[in-house]
C-alpha cells in the first residue's frame, strides 16, 4: 500500500487496524515524512479473514485505475501483491525495496526517490531494465503481481539469470539513458492517459506507446524541454501526429527560433490543422510496430 494520510478503505468485517501485521518500507530521507512510507500488509491466506482482505484489495486496485480517477490525479494506492514463504524473506524483501527506491543517479550528489510503489511506474521501469537488472531488482522477492496500466494482472518474475546476493550491489547499475527514460515516465503517462480518453487500448498497444513515447522524449530532452507540460505535449504529438514530427523543416525552424524556456505549446501554437496534415504527409507514413 502506498503511504498516505488518508484512512484505509473499508473492508466488510475485516480489521485493518495497526494491530495487524504491517511491514514498513523505511525511506530514510529528511524530505519524506514517515506517513508516506509504503507499507506491506502480511496476509496468511489459510485464514478466511485474510483471504477476504485479499479479495477486497483486488477490487480497490481495479477501482483506482479507472481513467477518470487517474486523470483527476487521485493516484493508485494498492501497489501489488508479493509472495514470500516466511518472515525472514519478507524482512529481506522490505530492506531490498528500500535500497531500490532511494537511488543515486550518475553525477548527482543526492538521492532520487523511485516511486516503485506506484504500479504504473514499476511496470514502466520494468520495460526499461535488462534481464540481469530485472533479476537484481527482484532480489529476494520471488514474484511481484500488479495491475498494469490497462488493469491486467501481470507477474514480474526474474529471468533464468538469478541475482547473486553475495555480489556487490548494484552490480548492474542503471545507465544514464535509463535514468533519463525513468524521469520521462511521468510526462509520458500523462500523454498516454490523454490519448486513451479517445482511443482505448490494450496492454500490447500501451507497451508500443511507451516505447515510441520514450524514443520521442529522448529527442525532447536534446531540444532542452524540461517542464512537465512541454514533455507531455511532445510525447502526445509524437503518438498522434507523427513519431518524428520534430524532424519536419517547419517544426525545426520553430525550434531553432525558440527563446530560452519557451514552452512547447506556445511555440507550436501557430501551426494549423493543415500544417499538421502537411507534416504527416511530408514525413511519410511511419512503419507499423513489429
Amino acid at each position: 500500500m502506498d503511504g498516505s494520510d488518508q484512512p484505509l478503505p473499508d473492508v466488510d468485517g475485516a480489521d485493518l487496524s495497526s494491530a495487524r501485521r504491517w511491514v514498513e518500507i523505511n525511506l530514510r530521507h529528511p524530505e519524506i515524512a514517515p506517513q508516506w512510507h509504503p507499507r506491506w500488509l502480511a496476509l496468511n491466506l489459510a485464514h478466511a479473514q485474510d483471504a477476504h482482505i485479499l479479495n477486497h484489495s483486488i477490487a480497490w486496485a481495479l477501482e483506482e485505475r479507472q481513467p477518470h480517477r487517474l486523470r483527476a490525479g487521485m493516484g493508485r494506492r494498492v501497489s501489488g501483491w508479493l509472495l514470500a514463504p516466511d518472515d525472514d524473506q519478507i524482512q529481506a524483501a522490505a530492506s531490498h525495496c528500500t535500497r531500490l527506491m532511494l537511488r543515486r543517479a550518475p553525477n548527482s550528489p543526492g538521492h532520487f526517490l523511485l516511486r516503485l510503489h506506484d504500479p504504473a511506474v514499476l511496470w514502466s521501469v520494468w520495460q526499461i531494465l535488462t534481464p540481469e537488472q530485472k533479476s537484481e531488482w527482484l532480489g529476494p522477492i520471488g514474484r511481484w503481481h500488479l495491475l498494469d496500466p490497462m488493469g491486467e494482472l501481470t507477474q514480474l518474475e526474474a529471468p533464468a539469470h538469478r541475482h547473486n546476493e553475495t555480489a556487490g550491489w548494484p552490480s548492474h547499475p542503471l545507465g544514464s539513458q535509463q535514468w533519463q527514460d525513468i524521469q520521462n515516465i511521468t510526462p509520458l503517462h500523462r500523454a498516454i492517459q490523454s490519448l486513451m480518453a479517445t482511443e482505448p487500448a490494450g496492454t500490447t498497444q500501451y507497451r508500443r506507446w511507451l516505447q515510441s513515447g520514450l524514443q520521442a522524449l529522448r529527442r525532447a530532452n536534446t531540444h532542452r524541454f524540461n517542464d512537465l507540460h512541454s514533455l507531455s505535449l511532445f510525447a502526445e504529438l509524437a503518438l498522434t501526429r507523427h513519431p518524428d514530427f520534430d524532424q519536419h523543416p517547419r517544426v525545426q525552424q520553430l525550434l531553432m527560433q525558440r527563446e530560452a524556456d519557451e514552452p512547447l505549446g506556445g511555440l507550436l501554437s501557430e501551426l494549423t490543422e493543415q500544417d499538421w496534415h502537411s507534416v504527416a504527409v511530408d514525413l511519410g507514413q511511419p512503419m507499423p510496430p513489429a
